[in-house]
């Protein structure tokens, strides 16, 4: 049937067992029709509602989701995350550092509406603000301060998991375009930072590493990590951070801290368009401000060594620095390096060089003559150039990196730096540096084995006038010289009168001619000397370290510093004149024969002030004196002359 004729409808019909069909009159057949109309009808709306409700289905699924986000992120994605991981330690405890600093934070202009600033705290014995004891906590900064979120587990600040759950929580709950970290406490060198002074424990440059490594930012990069902590502008935590983040901010040399001195409050001026290096800027600029202003109400000249590093070019870097490093010939040249290691510049010069760090680009001016291609030495100090985008220094030997180089510290130093560089790489640098340690450690170990004692001595006596002491140095002694200091003690109650590092090298002998002392009424207060002058005391009981000017017998205070006693920081102390002030005088106890324990005998007197200018300088006759001249060699050994009788 073609599709132009009429359909033709039919009626079955059962009676008596028997079927008949017969065809449909018209109205049966417009009734049939009907009927299947009306089938296809209920179909179509069956299908319909089992769409409907399928949609129905993944909206709330989708709801559900986006409701269960919402709750979970808690904010609106915003420009930037700040997040400050902050270990108060000593600096808080015994200086309020911490409290000054977040204090700045809260009162500074920062757009809240853009920016995320959170916070976690921890580590110190004693807080002077809103955090609690014994608690860490993460808190978020609102326009009426610092508002917690949540309480950690109380552990320590140096634990590697702590640092990375507090970056996780940070990524997830405060979305943004960009993050930034900031690191605040003391810096440990290359060793590490974060000291916390409840556990005695610190976050090691290995555990740093592993931090980050399980941190989210493994995978999407910090765009600027910055290190308000000393002695962190190093290579190797430039090595670390480039895995991690596109700019690095840090400080070469020890920064002072203090009521004055305001450098969190930098956030305030970072803009939506800015990057990582715009970010830096603001906080090295906001630092040098602070160094700028403290200097023009003092005497003393305060250096800022802070720099801005491109993590992106620290690679290249790395691998010309192992391929100088592989040019130099330790056996040939040991006591030319050695020599060239003394004239460099180290960091953290009054804690006694511990952490053995300095300008790279100095010393690798001072080792150029030992290394066989010198088309590395020109290449390598341009990878220097090139990534250190800006340098903040005013001094002549800081270009901005600093990298670790054992000389100064003692064994255990010097072992825990190897034992985390082992850990993170294998090549030229370290075997170098593991190779220097060891011939120099072997020289020592040798020649006490040989005079089978700890001690070393120099080989004459100390000669004596009323103007000077002395001692002649043998022809080993003076070839190996380096440098030395002077111990003046009274006779009469062994009272250290004065250390100095005021001592010359004429011709064969150690000379020390200053005989100028200082004194308070009737008492000697132990005066220390090395580039500047300084005194230990107590402020409202804690322990400070009080540097002198001194010019024409007119002594003033000029600064004082939080003596901390583990750490190459020493926060600038701000105290009142009605505060509980005292000096201290050092006595010590000698034997009949000289040992190497004389130095740990001292018991610390306390002599109480109220004004600063009853201090004089005054003249003594040396023949009333001990005297102990304590020489240092080019292998960093240390050699005493037999007090004089």
């Amino acid at each position: 049937m073609s599709n132009n004729d009429e359909q033709t409808w039919y009626n079955v019909k059962h009676e008596n067992g028997k079927v008949s069909i017969e065809k449909k009159g018209k109205n049966e057949i417009n009734h049939s029709k009907n009927i299947v109309e009306y089938r296809k009808n209920t179909n179509k709306k069956r299908t319909m509602y089992i769409f409907i409700v399928f949609v129905l289905v993944i909206s709330l699924f989708l709801l559900v989701t986006l409701l269960s986000m919402h709750s979970f992120n808690k904010h609106g994605k915003k420009n930037r995350t700040f997040m400050i991981y902050m270990v108060g330690s000593d600096l808080e405890s015994n200086g309020k550092i911490a409290t000054y600093d977040l204090q700045d934070l809260i009162d500074s202009n920062i757009n809240l509406k853009e920016n995320n600033v959170v916070l976690i705290v921890g580590g110190s014995k004693k807080w002077h603000n809103f955090v609690k004891e014994k608690e860490i906590s993460i808190y978020e900064l609102t326009s009426t301060g610092f508002k917690k979120q949540k309480t950690q587990k109380y552990m320590t600040m140096g634990s590697e998991s702590l640092l990375s759950n507090f970056l996780t929580y940070s990524y997830k709950n405060y979305p943004a375009s960009k993050y930034d970290l900031l690191f605040w406490n003391h810096g440990l060198g290359a060793a590490g930072i974060e000291s916390d002074e409840v556990f005695d424990d610190y976050l090691s440059i290995k555990e740093l590493d592993n931090a980050l490594n399980k941190s989210p930012f493994n995978e999407e990069k910090l765009e600027t990590v910055i290190f308000n902590n000393c002695l962190s502008g190093s290579i190797h935590f430039a090595n670390i951070m480039s895995k991690y983040a596109d700019y690095m901010v840090a400080s070469e040399e020890v920064m002072y801290v203090g009521a004055s001195i305001n450098r969190l409050n930098f956030i305030e001026n970072v803009k939506e368009n800015d990057n990582g290096y715009d970010v830096g800027l603001y906080y090295v600029n906001s630092s040098d401000s602070s160094i700028s202003n403290l200097n023009q109400k003092g005497s003393k000249y305060y250096d800022s060594t802070l720099s801005i590093i491109d993590l992106s070019k620290i690679n290249n870097l790395d691998n010309r620095l192992n391929e100088f490093f592989n040019s130099i010939n330790i056996e040939e040249n040991y006591f030319d390096i050695a020599k060239a290691r003394r004239k460099t510049y180290t960091y953290s010069a009054d804690t006694g060089y511990s952490y053995d760090t300095v300008d790279l680009y100095e010393l690798i001016e001072y080792l150029s003559p030992y290394v066989n291609d010198f088309d590395i030495v020109d290449d390598l100090l341009h990878d220097i150039e090139s990534a250190v985008v800006y340098n903040s220094s005013m001094n002549t030997h800081s270009k901005g990196l600093s990298v670790y180089f054992p000389f100064y510290g003692n064994t255990e130093y010097v072992e825990t730096h190897l034992m985390y560089f082992k850990q993170l790489w294998n090549n030229n640098y370290i075997n170098f540096i593991n190779e220097f340690y060891e011939r120099n450690y072997g020289i020592r170990k040798a020649r006490r084995a040989k005079n089978n004692d700890m001690t070393n001595y120099l080989e004459n006596e100390v000669k004596v006038d009323n103007n000077s002491f002395s001692i002649k140095l043998s022809s080993e002694e003076k070839d190996l010289f380096q440098n030395a200091n002077v111990y003046i003690f009274s006779k009469k109650d062994g009272n250290l009168l004065l250390k100095s590092s005021d001592v010359v090298l004429e011709n064969d002998k150690l000379l020390f001619k200053n005989n100028n002392v200082l004194k308070m009424g009737d008492y000697y207060i132990s005066l220390f000397y090395d580039d500047n002058y300084k005194i230990y005391g107590s402020i409202d009981d804690v322990d400070v370290i009080e540097k002198l000017d001194i010019l024409n017998n007119n002594i003033r205070i000029m600064d004082v510093f939080i003596d901390s006693g583990n750490s190459p920081i020493n926060g600038i102390f701000d105290y009142s004149s009605d505060s509980n002030n005292s000096f201290y005088s050092f006595n010590y106890n000698f034997n009949d024969e000289f040992d190497e324990e004389w130095f740990e005998s001292f018991e610390k007197n306390k002599i109480d002030y109220s004004q600063v200018d009853e201090l004089v300088l005054t003249p003594i006759n040396f023949n009333d004196c001990y005297c102990i001249f304590e020489m240092k060699d080019i292998n960093n050994d240390v050699f005493y002359s037999k007090i004089n009788k």
